[in-house]
């Protein structure tokens, strides 16, 4: 079995805290937070799912959670990602490296 190869995105920065992202062949992508990997993954399953997702990233639009996915915006400039019973939380320069990935295509 080989290991996961998790990605995070560029803008990370040396701390290197972010939302991570990896392939799963037969399965689709997987989101995660890199400080507590522990705490879950959350999995969008189809190519589909995954390209409204990083749209929705893009315009800050997560009405129609995309993938099943629940984003919420925080007040502190964060994030809540919720799917089934997942729960990442991400602080304000997580999230903003993130966008930052997504916006430059690190993730497409």
């Amino acid at each position: 079995m080989t290991e996961r190869q998790w990605k995070k995105s560029s803008r990370s920065g040396t701390g290197g805290s972010c939302v991570e992202v990896a392939d799963e062949p037969g399965v689709g992508r997987l989101v995660r937070n890199s400080n507590y990997p522990d705490a879950g993954t959350i999995t969008l399953a189809t190519d589909d799912n995954w390209a409204k997702f990083l749209k929705a990233v893009r315009a800050r639009d997560f009405a129609h959670q995309p993938g099943g996915v629940e984003v919420e915006l925080l007040a502190d400039g964060g994030a809540r990602m919720t799917k089934d019973d997942v729960v990442l939380v991400f602080t304000k320069a997580e999230w903003d490296a993130w966008e930052g990935g997504v916006a430059d295509g690190e993730f497409d």
